[in-house]
């Protein structure tokens, strides 16, 4: 792999850091669909793939915004070495 150079170093750095905001504003989207979904399926007539959709949106979310936050952490720590 070629050596990148310190531009190209930061443009990339700043398109991840973008990537990482989205990611964690996707994630609590989805979190908060999963239970939503739940109630809907709860007032409903108690649909199993609709119960199972909300719970796996919930994990789901919860996994991103997870993820989002250990990345932007990373990210901080190798700037601050």
């Amino acid at each position: 792999m070629p050596q990148l150079s310190n531009q190209e170093k930061a443009r990339r750095v700043s398109q991840f850091r973008k990537i990482i905001v989205y990611r964690f504003w996707a994630g609590w989207l989805i979190a908060i669909l999963g239970p939503i979904f739940l109630v809907v399926a709860m007032l409903k007539d108690q649909d199993p793939l609709i119960i199972l959709n909300g719970v796996l949106f919930l994990g789901y979310g919860i996994f991103m915004v997870r993820q989002s936050k250990k990345a932007s952490r990373n990210l901080e720590t190798r700037e601050k070495n």
